[in-house]
């Protein structure tokens, strides 16, 4: 069953949109199911790369309240990983864009999430007392005052692009300001906001589109982690181009930072 015009006409462009951007990361050389929320349901349209276009795979009860204007990627029995979006994505001027950040995710999710999410103690403890939304609810300190400062002065100091020695010690005291779960929630939500938003930009820079800097300036958030770790990214990939290819080795890098990875 097709979708109807113009969604159907909406849905083919990614397969334009992915001719474009498939060189920029090992993640654009396939796409994924695209979940429309729709009335409390996820319309789920699947992807046939020969034909060019996307045919409705199955409706699905949301289960959940839905936000207005959701964007996410998360598996959704039975289709795996699918992006979950409402239809005027394709209206917006950074609409594609913002779908192939969200494909990121499914990349994440089907090759190394899982077992570097493992790795980490917050996520095993958070999980063990069924707390399975810490991604989205863990109570991160955003406006400590010491963490505010040392977060203002890591990103200034990978925005100037600045040396090893003094990007470390910016590195330094942010983990300095946080406890131990605290650091690790924010490398995670570095590492998987940072990559998507990363690369959502370098598509933006193909399509000649503005890239996506929002979260920079404080109150701080969880977006603020979506930019951090696009800088991050940025300045780690400019020393070893090979990193952003490599999620593990990329996470492992950001996790350990200033200490040197192998």
């Amino acid at each position: 069953m097709h979708p109807p015009a113009p969604l159907e006409s909406a849905l083919a462009h990614i397969f334009a949109v992915q001719r474009q951007i498939r060189d920029l990361h090992p993640a654009f050389a396939q796409v994924y199911p695209v979940a429309l929320a729709v009335d409390g349901r996820f319309d789920v349209y699947a992807p046939d790369p020969a034909a060019g276009r996307f045919t409705l795979a199955g409706q699905v009860p949301a289960g959940m309240p839905v936000p207005d204007g959701v964007r996410a990627a998360f598996p959704l029995d039975p289709f795996g990983f699918v992006c979950v979006v409402t239809g005027e994505v394709f209206d917006e001027p950074h609409g594609y864009a913002t779908i192939f950040h969200e494909f990121v995710h499914c990349y994440q999710g089907i090759t190394c999430e899982r077992d570097l999410r493992q790795s980490l103690a917050l996520a095993r403890e958070s999980e063990a007392a069924g707390a399975f939304m810490w991604e989205l609810q863990h109570p991160f300190p955003y406006a400590d005052a010491a963490f505010v400062d040392a977060y203002a002065a890591w990103l200034d100091a990978l925005e100037s692009g600045d040396d090893d020695d003094t990007a470390g010690a910016a590195r330094s005291r942010v983990r300095a300001a946080l406890s131990a779960r605290d650091f690790e929630y924010l490398v995670w939500q570095e590492w998987k906001e940072g990559t998507a938003r990363n690369l959502e930009n370098a598509i933006r820079d193909r399509l000649g589109l503005d890239a996506n800097h929002g979260g920079t300036q404080p109150p701080y958030s969880r977006i603020t982690f979506y930019a951090g770790g696009d800088r991050f990214i940025g300045w780690l990939t400019a020393r070893d181009p090979a990193l952003i290819a490599d999620l593990p080795r990329l996470f492992a890098a950001m996790r350990d930072f200033p200490e040197p990875i192998a």
